[in-house]
C-alpha cells in the first residue's frame, strides 16, 4: 500500500473515520485519571486536536528503521517508505508536549514512562474535569 498513493489514500479514508470513532467510543467509557491513545498517524490525520497532550515516542531514523525491520521482518525500502509514509521527525516533535526518548535501554525507557505517568496524574489532579481524556 506504501507503493501506491492513491490506494493508501482510499484505505486511510475508509479506515481513519472508523478508527477515530471507536476510539472516541471507548474513551467514554474510561474511568481512570487518564488515557494513552497509540495513533500512528495522529498529526497526519488530525487525531491531535481530539487529545490535551501529544507524547511523542522517538529515536533516531536510523534505529527506528532497524528496529521496524527487525519487528515486521520487513526489508530496509519497505520500512523507510512506511517511514516516508509518516510526516517527518521534527513535525512530529514540534507537536509534542511530551518527548520519550526511546534510544536507551528498556531501564531508561521504563525510568521516563514513571516519571510521566507521575506527570499525567498530576495533571489529572489539576484538572478533574478532564479525567478520562487523553495524553
Amino acid at each position: 500500500i506504501f507503493n501506491n498513493a492513491k490506494e493508501k489514500r482510499r484505505l486511510e479514508a475508509i479506515l481513519h473515520p472508523l478508527i477515530r470513532a471507536q476510539c472516541l467510543v471507548q474513551i467514554s467509557f474510561l474511568r481512570a485519571p487518564y488515557a494513552l491513545i497509540v495513533v500512528p498517524l495522529l498529526v497526519e490525520t488530525g487525531f491531535a486536536q481530539l487529545v490535551h497532550r501529544v507524547l511523542a515516542v522517538d529515536c533516531q531514523t536510523d534505529l527506528q528503521i532497524g528496529r521496524l525491520m527487525a519487528r515486521d521482518r520487513l526489508n530496509q525500502p519497505t520500512a523507510k517508505a512506511m517511514l516516508a509514509a509518516q510526516v517527518d521527525r521534527a513535525t512530529r516533535l514540534r507537536a509534542a508536549n511530551d518527548i520519550l526518548d526511546n534510544s536507551g535501554s528498556p531501564e531508561q525507557a521504563r525510568m521516563q514512562v514513571a516519571k510521566l505517568h507521575s506527570k499525567y496524574l498530576k495533571l489529572a489532579k489539576v484538572c478533574p474535569e478532564e479525567k478520562g481524556h487523553t495524553e
